[in-house]
This record gives structure tokens, sequence and C-alpha cells, in this order.
């Protein structure tokens, strides 16, 4: 079984389609310590934002709890 992982493409930037909201986000695959390749992780406007809201919420999680708390 492999376990993939992503991290983002560096010295790419994230686009968003203005006529259909879609979000694309450059992005690396890697197993392990091995890259895998890159390949972008496409969502739509309303997926985009839920991220974003979720991604936020984690953050701020994260800056009001000591580090051990977090997991």
């Amino acid at each position: 079984m492999s376990l993939l992982h992503a991290s983002p493409q560096p010295d790419a930037e994230a686009t968003a389609d203005p006529s259909t909201g879609e979000v694309r986000i450059p992005i690396e695959l890697w197993s392990l310590d091995r890259p895998q390749g890159p390949t972008s992780l496409v969502l739509s406007a309303r997926e985009a934002a839920e991220m974003h809201e979720r991604l936020g919420e984690l953050l701020t999680a994260r800056q009001q709890a000591p580090l051990a708390g977090i997991r």
C-alpha cells in the first residue's frame, strides 16, 4: 500500500476561472520522500470556499491552543 501526500508546487500559483469559479492549485504528489509527479487540485468555487473556511478555523485554533493540544 502506497501512502501519498501532496505539497504545493514551488513557484506555481493557484488560478481561478472567472466564468465557472473553478480553482486549480498546482501540487506535487509524493510517496514518502519520492516525488511522484505534478498535478492540480481542482475545486469548485463552493469546495474552495469550504476549504478556505476550514483552513482558517484550523489555523485560528492552532493560534489559540498550545501546540501539544493540536492533533
